[in-house]
């Protein structure tokens, strides 16, 4: 007696996309998703872009993730990757205080052509000689 065996099967191509998400589920890590009134696995799935099986088997859920409650937390796969956190940057020391230099006034001389002359505002001008628009 022969008995035949039925031939092997044989994908091509890519694995089906259930399969690769399932393999994949979070290529960026886990992020933490507070359920809001109204939300559902199928909802969130769509939202993070990832399987109902998948979050249900991340977060323990029973019945496939049918019930969930606001206020609940659980585990979302992350769409994007994380961002590298820079180390905040030092506040800047205040400048240092431009040097002073000394300008001898001049018969015809303005303030505003002084302060124009040597690239300072008037009112820097009018403060640091104690003086005062009248």
């Amino acid at each position: 007696m022969v008995v035949a065996h039925p031939p092997a099967v044989v994908h091509a191509g890519p694995p089906p996309t259930a399969v690769h998400q399932s393999a994949h589920p979070a290529p960026y890590g886990w992020q933490l998703h507070v359920v809001r009134r109204g939300e559902s696995v199928s909802a969130l799935s769509i939202t993070y872009r990832t399987t109902i099986s998948a979050i249900a088997a991340k977060n323990h859920l029973r019945d496939g993730g049918r019930l969930i409650a606001p206020g609940q937390k659980l585990w979302m796969p992350r769409t994007t990757p994380v961002q590298a956190v820079k180390p905040a940057a030092k506040p800047a020391a205040k400048p240092a205080p431009a040097p002073r230099r000394t300008y001898l006034v001049r018969a015809g001389d303005t303030l505003s052509h002084i302060a124009v002359a040597h690239e300072v505002p008037l009112a820097a001008v009018l403060k640091l000689n104690r003086m005062q628009m009248s």
